[in-house]
């Protein structure tokens, strides 16, 4: 059995939906006079004495003839075809309330077309090897303090399919729908960077620190819009291979990793492919440039509750890398 209660105006309609083999579907609609919700709610959990307003029984499948349906309110009757479109709405609606919601789907995307861009400040400690003094200056074995600062944005569209939805700062956007979506991701950290040569140009460089990022996410269709952004912190840790064929030219090959938790224990992961060259502008300041691209992969668990989930964000940023190195 299918029950529900609607108010309208100073009356209370209760609608009850019946199977039986039998008979197959009819239907009971009762009026009563109501003017607070407690009587409503009252109503709603006994069954009261009321005025039975009109009933409906459509006869079991296979049966042509539909009996009429008539209101204790007047002689007028209601032809056999109204009720049969009456039936179908109320079991369309039956359908509505019991039908599998909308599953979450990450916020997904790719801008290959992007500039990234990074500004580095090292000090080295101690002093070079003396063994190291054919390498130039910025590829000679030590260790280095630094302080870095990057960021990278770029926009994707997303087509949702029917069932599925992205839910970004409460505000659901549910499929078919198209949506454009911006993402800007800003990286800041404090580093202990080791580097050693391994002969004929060739050397390594290893680097670990503390980091704290700022993801900034909007996303907008035709009719909603959306935006957030979270303050994240971590570790970061990398590695870098580096070939030197000139005094002022070095090409560097590396991957880095950020290892960022971003409220109750919801992790972010940003992973950055480096292809770039070092150029030795001064003793104190180098510019490197070249390609980089920066994976990002981040998941808010906001609750149990489906309508509670926030997408997850998977998104890759890719294109020219443009940097200020400067050596203190």
């Amino acid at each position: 059995m299918f029950e529900d209660v609607r108010s309208l105006g100073d009356n209370v309609y209760h609608l009850k939906v019946f199977y039986d083999a039998t008979s197959g579907f009819y239907m009971t609609v009762s009026r009563f006079q109501a003017t607070t919700y407690s009587d409503i709610a009252g109503y709603r959990n006994s069954s009261g004495n009321g005025e039975m307003a009109q009933y409906m029984r459509a006869r079991s499948p296979g049966t042509r003839t539909v009996p009429s349906m008539k209101t204790s309110d007047g002689p007028a009757w209601i032809p056999a075809r109204s009720q049969v479109v009456l039936g179908s709405l109320v079991l369309g609606f039956i359908a509505c309330r019991t039908v599998t919601p909308a599953s979450v789907v990450p916020i997904e995307g790719n801008d290959t077309s992007t500039t990234l861009s990074t500004l580095r400040t090292s000090y080295r400690l101690g002093n070079s090897d003396v063994s190291d003094a054919n390498f130039p200056d910025f590829a000679r074995a030590g260790k280095f303090v630094e302080l870095q600062v990057e960021h990278a944005e770029g926009d994707f569209d997303q087509s949702l399919a029917g069932m599925e939805r992205i839910v970004l700062d409460s505000v659901s956007f549910v499929g078919p729908v198209d949506v454009e979506a911006d993402v800007a991701y800003s990286q800041a950290s404090a580093r202990f960077r080791y580097r050693r040569p391994l002969g004929q140009g060739f050397g390594v460089e290893a680097v670990g620190g503390l980091a704290v990022g700022t993801l900034a996410l909007d996303v907008r269709s035709a009719s909603q819009s959306a935006s957030e952004e979270f303050r994240t912190y971590g570790l970061v840790f990398g590695g870098t291979m580096t070939q030197t064929p000139l005094a002022w030219l070095q090409l560097r090959a590396g991957i880095e990793t950020s290892l960022l938790f971003v409220r109750d224990g919801e992790e972010m992961r940003a992973a950055a492919l480096e292809l770039s060259a070092l150029v030795r502008v001064s003793e104190h300041v180098r510019l490197f440039g070249g390609w980089r691209a920066l994976q990002l992969d981040v998941e808010f668990d906001r609750g149990s509750a489906p309508f509670l989930d926030a997408s997850s964000v998977e998104s890759t940023l890719s294109g020219v890398w443009l940097g200020l190195w400067l050596a203190l």
